[in-house]
C-alpha cells in the first residue's frame, strides 16, 4: 500500500461525485467503500489500481490521504505519479478561493458547495485524448458506447476489470474495424493515426503538454483531429491550470445557469465571462460541471 497525501483542503467523496454521476465507466469505476477502482495497462504489462480513504495508523496524517493498493504486474512509482495527476493532489485549492472571493462570487459561491472537490482526469494520456475525439460533436451517451467498443475491441482485462487500449494495441487496428463500430471514417482516423504517430515515435504528448499553455495549444491543433476544444481538454487532464474549454456544452449550460442568462452563451461569451478565473480556468470548469448535476 502506498500513501499519497493531498494538500489541503481536500475531500475523497466530492472528487468521486462527477465520476458517480457519469454513465457507464467501465474503466474508472467507483465501487463501495468508496472506492476507485480501474485496471491499468503499462508497457504491455496489467495490473489494478485501487485508490481509496487512507485509514488512521496507515502512516497518513489524517487530512484527507489516500491509500494506493496495487495489483499484478505494475510500476509502483510511475502509478502513483500517474495517479497524483489524475486526482490533482497538488491543486492549491486555498489559493483558487482567495483568488476566486475577489474576482468572482459567482464561482466562489458555486465552488464552496463542494469543499475540497477537485477532478479526476485519465491516468493516461493517450486515453485523454481518444476520448475527446470521441465524444466530439456527439452525446455523453453515444460517446461511452464507441469508448465501450473501442476498450472491447484492443483493451486487455485484469481480474474482470477492463483496461483502456495502449497505443500499440491502437496502432495494429484498421480504419473499418472502428468503422464495423460506428465510429466515422474521420474519427477511425484521427485515432488510429494518432496512436501509430505515438508508436512510431513521431508525436510525444507528455512533450507536447509540458509547452507553455499557448505554444502546446497550438502544436496540438496541429495534429489532424485535434481542435482547440479536444486539445483544452488534453491539457485539463494533464493538469494545466488554464486550459478552459469554453466551447463545450455543458460549460456554456452552467455559465447560463448560473450567471442567470437568458441564452445559452457562445463560447466568445463565455470566454469574455471567464477573463477573471485566470489563471484557474480549469478548475472553475470543474466546478461549474459539478454544479450542473445539482437539481436544485
Amino acid at each position: 500500500m502506498y500513501i499519497l497525501t493531498p494538500t489541503q483542503p481536500y475531500s475523497f467523496p466530492l472528487s468521486l461525485k462527477r465520476l458517480q454521476d457519469m454513465p457507464r465507466q467501465i474503466i474508472g469505476r467507483v465501487e463501495e467503500g468508496p472506492a476507485y477502482v480501474r485496471a491499468l495497462e503499462q508497457h504491455g504489462r496489467l495490473g489494478l489500481v485501487r485508490i481509496t480513504a487512507a485509514s488512521p495508523g496507515s502512516g497518513s496524517d489524517g487530512l484527507g490521504a489516500l491509500a494506493l493498493d496495487l495489483q499484478g504486474d505494475l510500476e509502483p512509482g510511475a502509478v502513483a505519479a500517474a495517479a497524483r495527476r489524475a486526482f490533482s493532489l497538488d491543486l492549491d485549492l486555498q489559493a483558487f478561493h482567495r483568488h476566486m472571493a475577489a474576482a468572482d462570487p459567482v464561482i466562489a459561491t458555486l465552488a464552496q458547495k463542494y469543499p475540497g472537490a477537485r477532478p479526476i482526469g485519465a491516468f493516461d494520456l493517450f486515453e485523454s485524448l481518444v476520448f475527446s475525439i470521441i465524444a466530439q460533436q456527439i452525446t455523453m451517451s453515444f460517446a461511452f458506447t464507441l469508448k465501450e467498443s473501442l476498450v472491447a475491441l484492443a483493451g486487455g482485462t485484469y481480474q474482470g476489470y477492463p483496461a483502456f487500449p495502449s497505443p500499440q494495441s491502437v496502432a495494429r487496428l484498421t480504419y473499418d474495424d472502428l468503422t464495423a463500430r460506428k465510429y466515422t471514417r474521420k474519427k477511425a482516423e484521427y485515432i488510429i493515426d494518432i496512436a501509430r504517430a505515438i508508436t512510431e515515435g513521431r508525436l510525444d504528448l507528455e512533450a507536447e503538454v509540458a509547452r507553455p499553455f499557448d505554444q502546446a495549444v497550438k502544436s496540438l491543433t496541429t495534429i489532424r483531429g485535434v481542435g482547440r476544444w479536444t486539445a483544452e481538454c488534453l491539457l485539463m487532464d494533464a493538469g494545466a491550470p488554464d486550459a478552459f474549454p469554453a466551447g463545450d456544452i455543458g460549460i456554456r449550460n452552467a455559465v447560463q445557469r448560473y450567471y442567470g442568462l437568458d441564452h445559452q452563451p457562445t463560447e466568445a461569451e463565455v470566454r469574455e465571462i471567464g477573463r477573471p478565473w485566470a489563471p484557474y480556468g480549469a478548475l472553475t470548469c470543474f466546478y461549474l460541471w459539478l454544479g450542473l448535476l445539482d437539481k436544485g
